[in-house]
């Protein structure tokens, strides 16, 4: 009996990744009101009454998709609270960024997801939308706050902090599109190109 339900269960949580996979696409592309449940289920490879016993609406599955998005970039507030030194976090962040661009569309996707999901969230999903606002603009207070640690300590170059951090954040949603329009032609910056506004040359190396 445990063997079946572990079974079942594996069998659920990859139906349930085909349906994100699918939606990511078809969202990122079209829209949450261009897009269709059945166009979903189809690119899944599962039928509708399927994708419903884990869905109501397709407004359910892009509010899944838009707090996985926000919670796999949450990540960065952890890393931020660790203690590591300023320079070594901005560079392992870009170094991080350029690596998960450039394995697969997945990341690129979840980014173009995020980037329009201020416009496509309904007006049904006030929640989400305040969410997402706030989300944002935590992740630009995150990245400011680490540019101004760097500026005080002297290993970043001085400007304004919340100007360069959006500027960082502008320069990955660029490269996730330019990703995504150019599919195999793309090509990625190094991780000291990403950081060269940022850090003093001197210590703007990598290993």
């Amino acid at each position: 009996m445990a063997k079946m339900e572990v079974r079942n269960e594996a069998l659920r949580a990859a139906t349930k990744e085909k349906i994100h996979s699918a939606a990511t696409v078809l969202f990122a592309r079209k829209g949450l009101a261009g897009t269709g449940v059945q166009e979903i289920a189809d690119m899944a490879d599962v039928n509708v009454g399927m994708l419903y016993r884990y869905y109501k609406t397709k407004d359910d599955i892009f509010s899944a998709l838009v707090e996985k998005a926000m919670t796999d970039m949450k990540a960065f507030g952890t890393i931020a609270k660790s203690g590591i030194p300023p320079v070594d976090l901005i560079k392992i962040t870009a170094r991080t960024l350029i690596e998960n661009i450039e394995k697969d569309d997945e990341y690129a996707l979840f980014q173009k997801l995020l980037s329009r999901a201020a416009d496509d969230i309904p007006d049904s999903l006030p929640q989400m939308a305040a969410a997402l606002l706030e989300f944002v603009n935590d992740l630009q207070d995150k990245f400011a706050r680490l540019i101004e640690q760097g500026q005080n300590d002297g290993t970043f170059r001085q400007g304004c902090a919340k100007g360069m951090a959006s500027m960082f954040l502008a320069v990955i949603q660029g490269l996730c599109a330019w990703k995504l329009a150019n599919k195999d032609r793309y090509a990625s910056p190094s991780p000291a190109m990403l950081t060269a506004f940022l850090l003093k040359e001197e210590y703007n190396l990598y290993d």
